[in-house]
C-alpha cells in the first residue's frame, strides 16, 4: 500500500477569496482537474473577502482552488505545466493564479463507502505514474511524497497534505474487513507538529 497526499488550503484568517458575476452550478467543469476545457480562461474576477494573497485561494463560499505561481514552479519540477494550468484575471490582485486542468486521474475506491470521510481515502494508482493527478471529476488535487516535500522546501503557503493509500479494491476490502484503518496523517506549512487522525471501524 503506497501512500499519497491531497493537497488543499488550510482556510487561514484573512485568506483571499474571490467571486464572480457569472453563475456556475457546482457540478459543472470549472471545479473538475481533469476537464480539458479553459471553462474560465475569460472571466474577471474579483474579491469577495480576505486580503490575504496566500500561495492557494478559494472561490468565495465554495469548491474550486486557484494556485499562485510559485506553486506552478514547484509543480513544474516534477511535470510539465505547460498545458496543465492557465491563469485567471482578478480585478486589483496583482498576484497571478492559475487554474489547474487536463491532470490524469485516478479512481477513487471508497467512494461509496465515505461520503462523510468517516474513513481514510483510498485510491488506485496502479496505472498512474504521474507524480501530480487528481480523482476523475473532482477537484481534489494528489502529490507524491516528493512534490510534498517540495512544496515544504519552497515554503509555500496555506497548504495542507492529507495522506491517502493507493491499493485495490480487493485491497481495501481485506482492510475494510479487519476495522482497523491506516493513521492519517496531515501535514500543514508553519506547523510544527503533524496532525494525525485515527479512524475506527463501526
Amino acid at each position: 500500500m503506497k501512500t499519497f497526499y491531497r493537497l488543499a488550503h488550510r482556510f487561514k484568517s484573512s485568506l483571499l477569496e474571490i467571486t464572480t458575476d457569472n453563475v456556475f452550478d457546482l457540478s459543472e467543469e470549472y471545479i473538475c482537474l481533469n476537464t480539458q476545457k479553459k471553462v474560465l480562461e475569460n472571466i474577471t474576477f474579483r474579491v469577495a473577502t480576505g486580503k490575504k494573497s496566500y500561495d492557494i485561494i478559494r472561490f468565495f463560499e465554495s469548491v474550486g482552488h486557484f494556485y499562485s505561481q510559485r506553486i506552478i514552479d514547484v509543480l513544474s519540477q516534477f511535470i510539465d505545466m505547460s498545458d496543465k494550468c492557465y491563469p485567471i484575471k482578478i480585478k486589483d490582485v496583482d498576484m497571478q493564479y492559475y487554474v489547474l486542468y487536463n491532470l490524469s486521474y485516478v479512481p477513487y475506491i471508497n467512494s461509496k463507502e465515505n461520503n462523510f470521510l468517516e474513513e481514510p481515502t483510498f485510491i488506485d494508482t496502479q496505472k498512474m505514474s504521474a507524480p501530480i493527478f487528481c480523482i476523475k471529476n473532482t477537484g481534489w488535487l494528489f502529490v507524491t511524497e516528493e512534490v510534498k516535500d517540495a512544496l515544504f522546501d519552497n515554503k509555500i503557503t496555506n497548504i495542507s497534505l492529507e495522506e491517502c493509500f493507493s491499493c485495490s479494491r480487493e485491497g481495501y476490502e481485506r482492510i475494510k474487513k479487519t476495522g482497523i484503518w491506516p493513521e492519517v496523517r496531515v501535514y500543514e506549512d508553519r506547523q510544527k507538529n503533524m496532525i494525525t487522525t485515527e479512524y475506527y471501524r463501526l
